[in-house]
């Protein structure tokens, strides 16, 4: 008999506004890339150039996180109205 276990992986859309949240809602890229590799801790991310781009792309998608500056590094979640 074999056996299925479900094993929940959050999208990178949720890794990185969680991530943004512990960090008190705004973190430069550097704090951010920290987080979401201790957050992870199964997966063992490694802080490669695929890692880090995805991880700027997710926030350049999201409509939860923006940049003041961009450019800058600085990262924060929007607040909703």
């Amino acid at each position: 008999m074999t056996r299925f276990y479900y094993c929940y992986v959050p999208t990178w859309d949720k890794r990185v506004t969680t991530a943004l949240y512990k960090l008190g809602g705004e973190a430069h890229l550097s704090a951010l890339y920290a987080e979401i590799e201790r957050m992870s801790g199964a997966f063992n991310f490694d802080l490669t150039p695929t890692f880090r781009a995805t991880v700027r792309r997710t926030g350049q998608k999201s409509e939860k996180i923006t940049q003041d500056n961009p450019g800058s590094g600085v990262w924060r979640l929007i607040k909703s109205i």
